[in-house]
């Protein structure tokens, strides 16, 4: 699985669509459309608890039979991390398929805006 770039960067106060591509381990595109997907923060891996949350149904599918998603991360969503480096994951769960259910870690950093404290 790639993203349009493995960490995202956004303004404290920013929201963002961000483009995900799902692919095989040949590198091919991979059919999501009926897969279930979830994005989850946290300020570390091995922390339990989730900072943000954006279940599948928040996720913009139209161009998944291609592998790809959009996940709106909100100006919400950043105001409520505030300033800082987080991990985050896109975990796909795919039924009936051949392929194993995939999940990759990205980073997102929350940087200060002037425009926001």
């Amino acid at each position: 699985m790639a993203s349009s770039t493995q960490k995202v960067t956004l303004k404290k106060g920013e929201g963002r669509w961000v483009t995900f591509t799902v692919e095989r381990p040949a590198g091919t595109p991979l059919d999501v459309s009926s897969a279930t997907l979830k994005l989850a923060v946290k300020e570390k891996i091995t922390d339990t608890a989730y900072l943000v949350e954006i279940e599948d149904a928040a996720m913009n599918k139209d161009d998944a039979a291609q592998g790809i998603v959009l996940v709106n991360i909100t100006a919400t969503h950043t105001n409520a991390l505030g300033v800082g480096s987080y991990v985050m994951e896109l975990r796909t769960i795919l039924i009936a398929d051949e392929d194993v259910d995939k999940s990759d870690v990205m980073y997102l950093v929350v940087e200060k805006s002037v425009f926001n404290d």
